[in-house]
C-alpha cells in the first residue's frame, strides 16, 4: 500500500510534465484555459493549478510595469489567502493547505505562465466525499480542465465560467 501514493504522484506529475514539454514544442498556450490537477492517497496529496499568465493577470511579458507587479503581487496574495475557498472540501475532512509555490514564469516564446501548487493534509481520506471549485473571480478563465486521482478513483471534469463540483464516488 505505501507504493500506491508515489505512484499516483508519478503519473500525476508525469502527466503534467508531459504537457509542459508538449506546450513547449508545439507551442500549445491557449488563455482563457486552465488545468487542476489533484493526487491524494489516503488523507494526503498536492494540488497543482497552471494557466497562461494573460488569464489571470492580462499580461504576459518580460518588461512588467508598476501597475503590472501590482496586479502580480494582488493574484498571488489572493491564491495564498484564499486557495482553500477556490477548492474546498468538506468541511468533515478537516483539510489544511500548505503552499509549495506561486510563480510566474516566463518562458522563451515571450509567453508566460501563473502556477501554483499546495500540499493538503486532512483527518480523513477523500473518497466518498464531494470538492466545489470557485474560480469565477478571475472571469477571463473561460475554461478550467479539472484531474483528480483520489485512491483508485480517478475523475475529470470541465468548469466553465470557474465553477462548478466533483463527486469522489
Amino acid at each position: 500500500m505505501k507504493w500506491i501514493f508515489p505512484c499516483i504522484l508519478l503519473i500525476g506529475f508525469s502527466s503534467f510534465a508531459n504537457k509542459h514539454e508538449e506546450h513547449r514544442h508545439h507551442g500549445a498556450h491557449v488563455h482563457g484555459a486552465a488545468t487542476l490537477e489533484m493526487a491524494f492517497d489516503k488523507n494526503r496529496g498536492t494540488i497543482e493549478f497552471e494557466t497562461p499568465a494573460m488569464g489571470i493577470l492580462g499580461f504576459e511579458y518580460k518588461k512588467l510595469k508598476e501597475a503590472d507587479k501590482k496586479k502580480l503581487k494582488s493574484v498571488t496574495d489572493d491564491f495564498e489567502k484564499n486557495f482553500s475557498k477556490m477548492i474546498s472540501f468538506d468541511q468533515s475532512l478537516q483539510c489544511q493547505f500548505e503552499k509549495r509555490g506561486i510563480d510566474y514564469v516566463l518562458e522563451s516564446e515571450g509567453h508566460a505562465e501563473f502556477s501554483v501548487v499546495y500540499s493538503v493534509v486532512c483527518a480523513k481520506s477523500l473518497t466518498g466525499s464531494q470538492i466545489q471549485f470557485d474560480f469565477s473571480k478571475y472571469s477571463d478563465l473561460k475554461k478550467i480542465s479539472v484531474t483528480a486521482l483520489v485512491d483508485s478513483l480517478q475523475k475529470s471534469m470541465e468548469l466553465k465560467n470557474g465553477k462548478g463540483q466533483i463527486e469522489l464516488k
